[in-house]
């Protein structure tokens, strides 16, 4: 794929084109386990809307243990229960489930309704899932038990009641922030590619 065809997949043409270089874009999409159509649409259906708010939740003052305890999650699972994906308990805008539903849509899930949880752990013990993704720089900070920012989180594997755990951007996030998608784009690749390899070697 060349690099105008990459961009204009990316729907950054020409807006981007200084942010981030060709070749790492270009990386990305050959290291991707998934089919470049697929991580095409991943990145069109981040790109597609805009909403006016965000209910990002606050950093909790107490310490993550405490909060992870007493914290509603809300969380959504695939149907084959191979991907959970945590949120904060706020109810998601229009806009923010369109935007999910696209992107589940363009990683190729059916996704169950979400549900709220107070025991987040419980529930990944009980799932089994194979990935974890969380949305959200509070809940990546709650479910690791630290203060790094979600820049410094990202693009890592971290690890949750022993299942990998990728960090990215939640959806009021997203939708104000049109770098963030791009950077969320990557961060859902490196969970696809992960899973990919958990299912080789399985």
């Amino acid at each position: 794929m060349g690099r105008d065809e990459i961009l204009r997949a990316l729907e950054l043409l020409p807006a981007w084109q200084l942010r981030t270089s060709i070749e790492q874009k270009s990386t990305a999409l050959k290291n991707s386990a998934t089919p470049q159509s697929a991580a095409a649409s991943l990145a069109k259906a981040l790109l597609k809307n805009t909403a006016p708010q965000n209910t990002q939740v606050p950093l909790p003052s107490s310490s993550a243990k405490e909060v992870l305890a007493t914290t509603n999650f809300r969380y959504l699972t695939c149907e084959n229960a191979e991907w959970l994906f945590v949120l904060n308990e706020v109810d998601l805008s229009h806009e923010e489930q369109v935007l999910l539903a696209n992107i589940f849509k363009a990683m190729q899930l059916k996704v169950k309704p979400a549900t709220l949880t107070e025991n987040i752990a419980e529930i990944v013990r009980s799932t089994k899932p194979k990935m974890l993704v969380s949305m959200g720089e509070a809940i990546a900070q709650t479910l690791l038990q630290s203060q790094e920012t979600l820049e410094n989180l990202r693009q890592k594997h971290h690890t949750f009641e022993n299942v990998t755990l990728i960090t990215t951007y939640d959806t009021a996030h997203l939708l104000l922030n049109l770098a963030a998608k791009a950077n969320a784009w990557n961060d859902l690749c490196l969970a696809m590619r992960h899973m990919h390899k958990l299912k080789i070697e399985n």
